[in-house]
Parts: structure tokens; sequence; C-alpha cells
């Protein structure tokens, strides 16, 4: 299992990278993640405190979800949470995902296929460079290693949670792409991440707190890398030709 894990994640590195997101775009996108602050209007800032406000709730209940969660284990319960933990996963159901869409984008020669996949790669490390930082910043005990959510600053990586982090990325950008993203489209991935986080709390590895956290971090950066590949795809000028017969010719570069 090992050998097949760092095989498939060697694939999914090379391939998706090998995309059309060149080194200088990553690097530009990147740049604009880390400074999104600094470029904030008032209704982000408010979204923001609504994040924070709703976290903070959701730690004056960690404890009694853990125990609820540890209390109702299941059979059905383990089989949901397999799927979960795998969408939260480059190397396995979510990495799958990614490299399946590049591969079927490549077969079938469709750029927005392979550009798709590329996009929900730069999502997950995006978001997951925040959620490491987050992880370092608050130290905070797993639910498996103690009963008390209040265990922060003790070397532990519970905060946020970075399985929800990814699936949250991954199915923001799956679920937003395109001109008019389906209702069912949305239900079906934001339900997949949801199950994500769903698995972390059921396995006892995140608080739920952590969740809440990590898909509020998942899902800007998603909506992040959808946006700004809605801004290039503005900025490919469509040019107006006068041909010498007086017609006028419109081209869309890109």
């Amino acid at each position: 299992m090992g050998c097949f894990r760092t095989t498939l994640m060697m694939l999914i590195g090379v391939s998706l990278f090998s995309a059309p997101l060149q080194a200088a775009q990553i690097w530009q996108d990147f740049r604009a993640y880390i400074r999104q602050p600094a470029d904030w209007e008032q209704g982000q800032w408010l979204t923001l405190g609504g994040v924070a406000l709703l976290t903070a709730t959701a730690i004056q209940y960690d404890e009694s979800v853990r125990s609820g969660f540890a209390a109702n284990q299941s059979a059905s319960g383990d089989q949901l949470a397999a799927i979960g933990n795998g969408w939260g996963e480059l190397d396995s159901l979510g990495g799958l995902t990614l490299l399946s869409i590049y591969l079927g984008g490549e077969l079938i020669d469709d750029a927005g296929l392979v550009q798709l996949s590329a996009n929900g790669l730069e999502a997950v490390v995006l978001s997951g460079v925040t959620t490491g930082i987050g992880k370092a910043l608050f130290a905070r005990t797993r639910p498996n290693a103690t009963t008390s959510a209040a265990d922060w600053g003790q070397g532990g990586q519970s905060f946020p949670s970075g399985h929800t982090t990814m699936a949250f990325a991954l199915s923001t950008v799956l679920a937003e792409s395109g001109d008019s993203p389906s209702l069912g489209r949305r239900l079906f991935f934001y339900s997949l991440a949801s199950l994500t986080a769903y698995a972390r709390m059921y396995d006892q590895k995140h608080w739920l707190s952590d969740t809440v956290a990590g898909a509020a971090i998942g899902v800007n950066a998603g909506l992040f890398v959808v946006n700004r590949q809605r801004q290039r795809q503005r900025q490919q000028q469509t040019r107006m030709l006068l041909l010498p017969n007086g017609i006028y010719f419109y081209h869309s570069f890109g």
C-alpha cells in the first residue's frame, strides 16, 4: 500500500504540475493569495468575522460532539468515514479524482478539464499552506489524545483540520468552476466535503471547531483559484481586425 501511494503521489505531481499552470503563474497566485486581506472589502471582513464567530461557537460544543461520536460507532459509520477520509487525501480518492480529470482531459484533448485538474491541485496546495501555519500556531491536541477541548499550545496538530481543508478546497473548485455551476453539482461536491468533516470527527481525529475552520479555509482557497481563473479568461482580449474588404473580424486570443 505504501508503494502504491508513493507512486500515485508522484503521478499526480508530475501530471498536474505539467498542466497549463506554469511556475510563474503559480507564484503570482501564491503571492496574491497571501496578500488577500490587504485587498478585502467590508463584506469580506464581515465574512471573516462570521467564520470566527461560528468557529468560536463550535468550540463550545466540541466536547459534547466528541462524546456523541465516540458513543455512536457503527459499521455503516465506518464505511462513510472511509469515503470521507479518502476525499480529503491526495493519495486516495481526492487525488485519484484530480488525476482522472487530468488524464481524461488529455485523452479527449479537452484543455478545460486539464486546467480544472490543475486548479483543483492549486487550491489544495494554497489552502494547505494556511492550514499548516494554523496547526503550528495553535498546536491543539487531537480529541483521540485528550478529553479536553481546551488543550491549545500543547504541540498537537488538530486545529484546523487538514483533511477537511483539502476536501472543501477541491470540492469548491469542482463545484464552482464553469459559467453556470448547477445546483446538483454543488450539492454533490459540498456533501462529499462535508462527509470528510464527519469522518474526521467520527474517527476522533478532530474537534467540531477544527472542521469548521478547515472548511472555511478550503472554501476560501477554492473560490480564490476559481476567481483567478475567471480573471485570466477575461483578460484574454477579444481583438477586432479590419479586413481589406471592410468586414470586421473578431478573434479571441487565449
